[in-house]
């Protein structure tokens, strides 16, 4: 019931992200990129408690050509638990992080009797694979 006015704010963490690992605007701008490598964050760790979808060759190839992923390209091991809505990451194993995915359906609803109902569709592309 009493007034109040806010002077500053400073946000200390969001996440795992915290002023530990924070450079100021005015440090930025004056690293090269060769100093400015220590303090990266690698995409796998900005994305903690993520779902991961682990994909072979054949998967990687689909989700860089932009092509949804179906029943029939997934195996039912290599799924975390997710809902429908539910943004993915997909890696390749000695690769890393690969590209974000849509997912269709919740996992524990995946028809896995229709192999070529849909389940994943790609949202982002982060780096191309060999």
């Amino acid at each position: 019931g009493c007034g109040a006015h806010l002077i500053q704010l400073r946000r200390v963490q969001s996440g795992f992200f915290n002023l530990q690992r924070a450079l100021s605007w005015e440090t930025l701008q004056r690293l090269t990129l060769a100093e400015l490598g220590p303090w990266l964050i690698p995409m796998e760790e900005a994305l903690p408690g993520t779902p991961e979808v682990i994909g072979n060759p054949h998967l990687i190839r689909k989700v860089l050509t932009g092509r949804e992923m179906r029943v029939g390209d997934l195996c039912p091991q290599s799924l975390s638990e997710f809902d429908s809505g539910t943004v993915v990451k997909i890696t390749a194993p000695g690769r890393g992080l690969i590209a974000l995915l849509r997912s269709e359906v919740k996992q524990s609803n995946i028809p896995w009797n229709d192999r070529n109902a849909v389940v994943f569709r790609p949202l982002r592309v982060f780096q191309s694979y060999q």
